[in-house]
């Protein structure tokens, strides 16, 4: 039998996509000839990341200030929209959206949990009908920085923004999903984790 009053946290890069959105958003805002002077100004952050010399914090303040301090916001966010609406849908999982969707079908709340950017998360978690907790950019006087708002949703920031924003005692199953070490808090405020790619 259904529990209704149940509460579903979910990654989403490589969980619920098949692939890391961040790279996907990139291909979609910049010039294929600003991608690829990038890639080799960042390849020594990126494999520093992969071997704990560089935080995935640091790595990824610089990508956002090396691609998108300054853009006006209102360029930025329509962008952002874009893709929400344009590649999300072809990233997704099957396997794992069937089961997304079973637990809306269910009745329970749906929550995303994310260290990739709100800003273009959001539009397809209204689009869902889910909740959206994620990494956001600062926006001042319409234009955007290349630093965080507030402290990159990974690692045991994604379990204290999920205390922050619910109360878990009301929830009688939690359930959670995530793939990688940067979900394990999460994963272990859940009745029910699964820590695994789809």
């Amino acid at each position: 039998m259904s529990q209704k009053n149940s509460i579903a946290f979910w990654d989403f890069d490589d969980t619920l996509t098949k692939g890391d959105s961040l790279w996907y958003f990139l291909a979609y805002t910049q010039p294929w000839s600003r991608l690829f002077f990038a890639a080799a100004r960042f390849s020594p952050i990126l494999l520093g990341m992969k071997l704990g010399w560089i935080s995935n914090l640091e790595a990824k303040i610089r990508v956002f200030r090396y691609f998108f301090d300054g853009w006006e916001s209102k360029k930025f966010l329509a962008f952002c929209e874009g893709f929400a609406q344009e590649k999300i849908p072809g990233m997704l999982n099957p396997i794992a959206m069937k089961k997304f969707e079973w637990h809306k079908s269910e009745g329970h709340k749906v929550v995303l949990v994310s260290a990739s950017l709100r800003h273009y998360l959001e539009p397809w978690c209204q689009k869902m009908g889910i909740d959206c907790l994620a990494t956001e950019l600062k926006i001042v006087n319409e234009r955007v920085f290349g630093e965080y708002a507030q402290p990159n949703c990974h690692g045991p920031e994604k379990a204290r923004r999920i205390n922050e924003a619910y109360d878990l005692a009301q929830y009688d199953k939690i359930y959670a999903y995530g793939n990688s070490s940067g979900d394990k808090e999460m994963l272990k405020l859940a009745h029910e984790a699964f820590y695994q790619t789809f």
